[in-house]
Formats: structure tokens, sequence, C-alpha cells
């Protein structure tokens, strides 16, 4: 309840009521400090869910007085029925936060899978979910969030401050104009490990990891450890590298041109891959070729 209520105050879409979102996140889920949580395992209809969690809601809000009983029934209501954009948020955000809690739980126990089922649960929504973020139009530049006072898109967040103002790679112009306030927060070293950080859910991606101040620096260099050594392919029969998409769409970030990409990528690569590619770098008909990108999203 408290996560979920966080998360809707994170929301950035302004075509939603943010208040009505953390109010929903607060009251959805009230029922069950008298019916108990209950579960996909526990075999119960939903008919039979709704009833018991309505009877739970009409005994609790009437313990309350008149205007605050009929606002929080009516929360509850919203929400049950899905009778807003709003509901709909806060429902989607009541799936992520259990298996979010089930994945924390079988992280915490070392048995993954213990709790499929409440992963399993969520698939009859997944078929309404996007295959690819590209199916959403304008995802990075919509798909945003308020931090202190400022709306920050994924494209401001990345481009903007992450990669200091740098233009996003099929424009030419900076993410920020020179009067934008938010120019302020912009990093003034651009430090490339960021693209090994930054996931958008394809198949392609770097993997999710947590980043925190205390482990920061060793976190990113792990992450870049872990996706150049995964994605960077040697061949030296064929004199070929082959690197991920990512490394050609950001190039500027990494290195002047696709042989010194190569010199750069050495420090993150296995002994056997540096050997191989310290090879190629003397030879002068090296290829540098880039995979293709996955955009498929990545499943539970």
């Amino acid at each position: 309840m408290y996560r979920m209520a966080v998360m809707a105050f994170s929301i950035g879409d302004t075509k939603l009521n943010k208040d009505r979102c953390i109010k929903l996140a607060l009251v959805h889920d009230m029922a069950e400090c008298v019916v108990g949580d209950i579960a996909p395992a526990d075999n119960i209809s939903k008919n039979e869910k709704h009833r018991r969690e309505e009877e739970a809601m009409k005994h609790l809000t009437g313990l309350l007085s008149e205007d605050v009983q009929k606002e929080i029934y009516e929360l509850w209501e919203e929400y049950e029925y899905q009778s807003s954009p709003e509901a709909k948020l806060v429902k989607e955000l009541d799936q992520f936060e259990m298996i979010l809690q089930a994945y924390e739980y079988e992280d915490l126990e070392k048995k993954p899978g213990r709790l499929q089922e409440f992963f399993d649960s969520t698939k009859a929504a997944s078929d309404t979910i996007p295959q690819s973020v590209l199916e959403i139009d304008k995802f990075w530049e919509t798909t945003a969030y308020n931090v202190g006072g400022f709306n920050l898109s994924l494209d401001d967040i990345e481009h903007g401050i992450l990669r200091g103002n740098a233009p996003h790679p099929s424009r030419s112009q900076p993410q920020f104009d020179s009067k934008d306030p938010r120019l302020q927060f912009s990093l003034r070293n651009r430090d490339p490990r960021i693209h090994f950080a930054l996931v958008c859910g394809a198949k392609s991606c770097p993997a999710v990891s947590v980043y925190t101040t205390e482990n920061l620096e060793r976190a990113l260099s792990t992450a870049a450890e872990s996706f150049c050594q995964q994605e960077v392919q040697v061949d030296i029969s064929k004199k070929q590298v082959t690197m991920s998409k990512i490394f050609q769409w950001y190039m500027t970030d990494f290195a002047p041109s696709p042989k010194e990409l190569v010199r750069w990528v050495l420090q993150y690569l296995n002994r056997d891959q540096v050997e191989a590619a310290s090879l190629l770098l003397s030879d002068p008909d090296l290829q540098v070729n880039f995979s293709s990108y996955n955009w498929q999203l990545n499943k539970l």
C-alpha cells in the first residue's frame, strides 16, 4: 500500500489526477485488514472475494464520519470496478508491486520459482501489454517523472542529464536549450558506462541492476564488464568484431572511430576476448559490425 502510494506520487502523466491516484493506492486494499490477503493459491472466486471485501469496506467505513465514509467507499468502488484512468493505473501498480514483492521474497530465500503463481496470475493482463516499447507512441518523450518540481521525460534524463545535454542520436540539437532551468542538472563529464545501466525492458538491453551513491563506481564497472563480455563477439578468422547496436548509436560517447571503439572495450572484456581483439587491432582489414537490436520486451 505504502510503496504503491509512493509510485503513484512519482507518476509524470499530467493527464492523470496524481492526488486521486495516491488516494486510490492507499484505499484499494483496506479490506485486507479484515478478510486477509486473498492470494491466487487460495482458490477463492472473484465474486466471493468481492463479496467479502465489500462487506469489510462497509464495516470499516461505517466507523468513520459520513463525509470520510463516503469518499473512502467511493474510492474503493472506483478501484474495484476500474471506472477511471486513475483506477486502471493503480491496478497496474498493484500487479507490479505484487510480483516485485514475490521476486524479493524469492531472492531473499534463494528459492527462484517458489512464488510462481503470483507471476502467473498477471499473465491475463499481459495480453494488453505491448510487445515492444516501440509500439508506444513517443515512449521516451512522454513517459516522465516529477523530480524536485521539474518534469523529466526519459529522454530528458538520458540525454539532457546523464549524457551532459548531448543531442539524441537522431537529432542535431541538445536536449535542453540554453534557457532551460533543468540544464543545471546536466553532468559535466559524460561517462559512457551509463549505457550499460539504462534499460527500457527490451531483450537486447543491459541487465537491470541497483545503483546507489555507495556502489555507483563499482556497479557501473560491473555492468560494463557484464554487457561487453556478452555482447562483443570476436572472430579472428573473419577479422571481425561484432558489437551491440548501442555502441553504434552512441559512438561519440565511447570513441572517435570504430577501431578506437574496439580499443575502448578492451578494458571490460575477458582475457580470451582481449587477446583476440588485440590481434585484430593491428590488422588493417579489421571490420567492426553492429548486431541488430531485439526490441521485444523481456517477460517475467
